[in-house]
C-alpha cells in the first residue's frame, strides 16, 4: 500500500513538472508582439470588469485610426481597441463575444472595413492573430472553425503545431516577458504610427452602386447586431478615412442600407475629409491608415460624435483610472520621443532634452576649443549642464534631468556603468591606447554617430528604449549645427 502511495505521488509530481514545462514552453515559444490582434485580446484581459465604456472594434483601421489617449485626456473616455490586423467580420464577433463576457460597455463601435472580405478565409497569418489571443473556450473553437478550414482545425486549436518551429527565431525578448508586461500596463489597443506619405485627394471613389457582401460576412454582421441589441448596448458603425477604392465603398453603400434598416448610425468618414480637416500630404501613414497627426483629427471628431449623442460618463482623474493617466503619458512621451528624432537644428535639439525620462550621454571629440563656434556651443550645452570649459581632452557626461551622473576624459582609463531600466545596461568606458576613443555602449551595442565633433545618445526611461544616436558633425574648423544624417 504504501509502495502504491509512494508511486502515484510521484506520478502526480511528474505530472505536475510537465504541466509547469509545458505552460514555460509555451510562453516562450507562443507568439508575442508584432500585432495587436494577439496582445489588445491578452491585455484585455487584464482590464477591471466593467471599467471600459467605449469599446472600439475591426481591423487596424481601428488600433492605427482611434487614439485612446486622446479620448481619455481630452474628453474623459474610458475606450478600449479590440482589433486586429485585417480582421474579418466574423473573428470581430468572437472578440465582441468575449469582451461582452466581462465588459458591459456603454457604446459599441465598429469600424466597417471588414465588410470589404471577398474570401472565404483570411491568410494564415491572420488567423493565428485572430484567435491565438483567445482563451479556451466554446467560442474560441467556435472561431478557429469558422476561420480557418476543417482540416486545419486541430493545429489552430492545439497551437503548438504552428509555433513549434519557432526555434531558429527566439530572441532575448521571447524570455524577458515581464518587460512587455511592464509596457502593456500603458496599453489600451492604440498604435502609434509617425511615417508620413503624402497623397493627393481624390473623390473617384464616389458611387451610389452596392454589391453584396460574402455570405459568411452577411452572416456574421447580423449576428453582431443581433448580440448588441441581446445585450442592450447601442451599436454605432463607423468607417474611418483612408484612399478608399470604389469597389470597396459598393460595399459601404451596402452597409449603409444595413444600417438604416436595422435603426444604426453609420458615419462614413471617408465623406468627411473636409469637415476632418485632414491634409493628404501629411497625415496619412499609408494608403489605409492615419498616422500621428491624422487620428488625433479623426478621434476629436468621433468623441464629440460620442459625446454629443451617447450617455458617455467623464473618467478622467478617477483614481481607479490610474491605467489611462500612464497611457496618456506613455502616448505623449511617444510623440516627444519622435520629434526629438525629427529635430535637426542644434539649439532646438538641446532645448528639447530637457525630459524628465531621459538620460543623455553626450560626448565631444576633435579640436573642439579652436572651432570657430566654441563659445555658442558651449553656451548651448551649458543649459543641459555640460561645461566644456572645463576640460580638454575628448570628453563622455552622462546626465539624467539635469543631474550629472558621470563624466570623464580620454586623459586615463575608465569604465563606468549603469542599469537604465531591469533589462538595459548602459556603459560608458576608454582603454589607452584606443582607436575609437571613447566608447558608450547600451546592452553590447556600440553607438557612435560622427567621428569628430558631439555625439548625443538619448534613452528613455518611460519607452525603455533608445529614442536615438545623434551626431553633430566638427568639420572645417567649426561644429555644425545640422544633426548629421
Amino acid at each position: 500500500m504504501k509502495n502504491i502511495l509512494i508511486k502515484g505521488i510521484k506520478i502526480i509530481c511528474f505530472l505536475l513538472l510537465f504541466v509547469c514545462l509545458l505552460l514555460k514552453f509555451h510562453k516562450i515559444f507562443n507568439f508575442k508582439q508584432g500585432d495587436p490582434a494577439l496582445y489588445s485580446l491578452s491585455n484585455f484581459y487584464k482590464q477591471p470588469e466593467n471599467s471600459i465604456d467605449v469599446m472600439f472594434l475591426g481591423t487596424s483601421h481601428v488600433y492605427e485610426n482611434i487614439n485612446t489617449a486622446i479620448l481619455y485626456n481630452e474628453y474623459g473616455i474610458a475606450a478600449y481597441d479590440l482589433c486586429g490586423s485585417g480582421q474579418t467580420i466574423w473573428n470581430t464577433y468572437y472578440y465582441m463575444k468575449e469582451a461582452l463576457k466581462t465588459q458591459t460597455p456603454k457604446l459599441l463601435v465598429v469600424d466597417m472595413y471588414a465588410m470589404t472580405q471577398i474570401d472565404e478565409y483570411s491568410d494564415h497569418g491572420r488567423i493565428v492573430k485572430s484567435n491565438f489571443a483567445l482563451k479556451l473556450s466554446e467560442d474560441k473553437i467556435e472561431s478557429v472553425k469558422v476561420s480557418a478550414p476543417r482540416e486545419k482545425w486541430l493545429n489552430y486549436l492545439l497551437e503548438y503545431p504552428i509555433y513549434h518551429s519557432r526555434y531558429s527565431e527566439l530572441t532575448r525578448d521571447d524570455f524577458v516577458t515581464d518587460r512587455e508586461e511592464k509596457l502593456l500596463d500603458t496599453f489600451k489597443g492604440f498604435e502609434t504610427y509617425t511615417a508620413t506619405t503624402a497623397f493627393t485627394k481624390t473623390n473617384d471613389f464616389y458611387t451610389e452602386e452596392t454589391v453584396d457582401f460574402i455570405e459568411k460576412g452577411e452572416e456574421y454582421l447580423y449576428k453582431i447586431i443581433e448580440l448588441a441589441k441581446e445585450k442592450q448596448i447601442p451599436l454605432l458603425f463607423v468607417k474611418s478615412p483612408y484612399i478608399v477604392m470604389q469597389e470597396h465603398q459598393k460595399r459601404f453603400n451596402k452597409v449603409s442600407e444595413v444600417a438604416e434598416e436595422e435603426n444604426i448610425p453609420f458615419i462614413n468618414f471617408n465623406f468627411l475629409y473636409d469637415e476632418l480637416e485632414l491634409n493628404f500630404e501629411t497625415d496619412f501613414e499609408d494608403f489605409s491608415h492615419l498616422n500621428y497627426l491624422g487620428n488625433v483629427k479623426y478621434t476629436r471628431y468621433l468623441a464629440n460624435y460620442i459625446k454629443s449623442n451617447y450617455d458617455i460618463p467623464n473618467r478622467k482623474g478617477d483614481p481607479s483610472y490610474q491605467s489611462y493617466e500612464k497611457m496618456v503619458k506613455h502616448y505623449k512621451q511617444q510623440i516627444y520621443n519622435f520629434e526629438l528624432t525629427e529635430t535637426k537644428d542644434f539649439h532646438e535639439y538641446v532645448s528639447k532634452l530637457h525630459n524628465e525620462d531621459y538620460i543623455v550621454v553626450c560626448s565631444v571629440y576633435g579640436d573642439y576649443k579652436n572651432a570657430e563656434n566654441y563659445s555658442d556651443v558651449r553656451e548651448e550645452l551649458l543649459a543641459l549642464g555640460i561645461d566644456l570649459g572645463t576640460v580638454n581632452h575628448n570628453t563622455v557626461w552622462v546626465i539624467k534631468n539635469g543631474e550629472l551622473l558621470f563624466s570623464s576624459s580620454a586623459i586615463e582609463p575608465f569604465c563606468w556603468y549603469m542599469d537604465v531600466s531591469k533589462y538595459d545596461t548602459l556603459m560608458t568606458s576608454f582603454e589607452m591606447g584606443a582607436v575609437e576613443g571613447i566608447e558608450i555602449n547600451l546592452n553590447n551595442t556600440i553607438y557612435k554617430a560622427v567621428e569628430q565633433g558631439i555625439n548625443i545618445l538619448v534613452y528613455d526611461t518611460e519607452t525603455e528604449s533608445v529614442v536615438e544616436d545623434a551626431g553633430f558633425s566638427f568639420e572645417g574648423g567649426r561644429f555644425l549645427y545640422e544633426k548629421t544624417e
